[in-house]
């Protein structure tokens, strides 16, 4: 595998957009690092949940974890039009659940082999609304959300 290289300026917006999001997201749902014994400890609690009821991966539709390239997520963080490095632009980013259709798959380009597959949509809010940025011709629009990882499995 090739190492990712950035420029200073990529390192910059990336290390201030994170900064930010910490500056306004405060109290005990803010976010914080855990032991990974305990993260891995509730994976398997959440295949024994769905096992319990009867729900699996992946006939079910079931996602368990969804994986994004390195680079492809920098790039998308550092995008110097989105300006998410701005805590005036970007206050949080959530993780948002969502499902495969076919609409959806067909107007990004992506293969049908995952229709009704769960999902997860990374999205950057500002004021708990989705955040924006300055288009071309001044005119405000979302920026957009990031998806279409790897599904596991």
């Amino acid at each position: 595998m090739a190492e990712m290289t950035f420029t200073d300026a990529q390192k910059e917006a990336m290390f201030q957009m994170f900064q930010n999001l910490t500056v306004k997201a405060t109290g005990v749902h803010s976010g914080r690092r855990i032991k990974s014994k305990n993260g891995k400890l509730g994976k398997i609690r959440f295949r024994k949940f769905m096992a319990d009821h009867d729900i699996s991966f992946p006939k079910d539709g079931l996602t368990e974890t969804v994986s994004f390239g390195g680079v492809e997520f920098f790039n998308w963080i550092t995008d110097p039009d989105y300006k998410m490095n701005n805590i005036a632009n970007v206050d949080e980013l959530r993780v948002c659940f969502g499902v495969y259709t076919n609409d959806f798959l067909d107007e990004e380009g992506f293969e049908d082999e995952n229709i009704g597959r769960l999902t997860i949509f990374l999205w950057p809010y500002l004021d708990g609304r989705p955040a924006t940025f300055v288009a071309g011709g001044g005119v405000r629009e979302d920026i957009p959300a990031f998806n279409l990882g790897g599904l596991k499995p």
